[in-house]
């Protein structure tokens, strides 16, 4: 998977229900899998948490989009 050279945002919340309690440890474990990737969780909040957290998400995303344009 270290071909695949699209950087990856991965974002979560800590109290989603909708997920596993083990989302960080799965989310760390695609991340290193991937040439580059970013990890961030919420810690509040419900599903999804691009939802339930919209404007720091929003902020988050146009970072993420920012340090990855050429």
């Amino acid at each position: 998977m270290k071909e695949l050279k699209t950087p990856i945002l991965f974002m979560g919340s800590r109290e989603d229900g909708s997920c596993r309690n083990n989302i960080e440890e799965e989310y760390r474990e695609m991340a290193s899998m991937l040439s580059e990737s970013s990890i961030y969780l919420f810690p509040k909040g419900g599903h999804p948490s691009l939802f339930s957290n919209a404007e720091e998400a929003a902020a988050l995303i146009k970072n993420f989009i920012s340090q990855h344009i050429n």
